[in-house]
């Protein structure tokens, strides 16, 4: 059994974007049935209290770290768009901390562009 290269990336928030502005946002704006998805599907299952505040409280959580910029990410840019990327090699787990964070923002696929700075509310 050898180890299988992974990678992951998603677009980021540009400079001029409220990132957490528009992360809530969206989750907010979630269906049930998407709200199930992440809860059950992308972040391993939940199965006590409100699924909509544990996506909500997830996302700011990884929104958060991400931010941080840890050393297993880094940022590609293409066309003028920034990409939040990590990889690594994998034996069965993900390869990196920020992996699975970034695939969670990869499905989400929050509106960077809904959250400029100075823009009207």
């Amino acid at each position: 059994m050898g180890g299988d290269f992974m990678e992951v990336h998603c677009e980021a928030p540009g400079d001029n974007v409220d990132g957490l502005r528009a992360v809530v946002d969206k989750v907010l704006s979630l269906s049930n049935n998407d709200i199930d998805y992440f809860a059950d599907e992308v972040l391993g299952g939940w199965d006590e209290g409100d699924k909509r505040a544990f996506v909500l409280q997830t996302a700011i959580e990884f929104y958060n770290d991400l931010s941080e910029m840890p050393r297993d990410m880094d940022y590609l840019f293409i066309g003028g768009k920034r990409y939040w990327l990590t990889g690594g090699i994998s034996w069965g787990d993900f390869p990196t901390d920020s992996f699975a964070k970034i695939y969670f923002f990869a499905e989400l696929e929050p509106n960077w562009d809904s959250a400029t700075i100075g823009a009207d509310l």
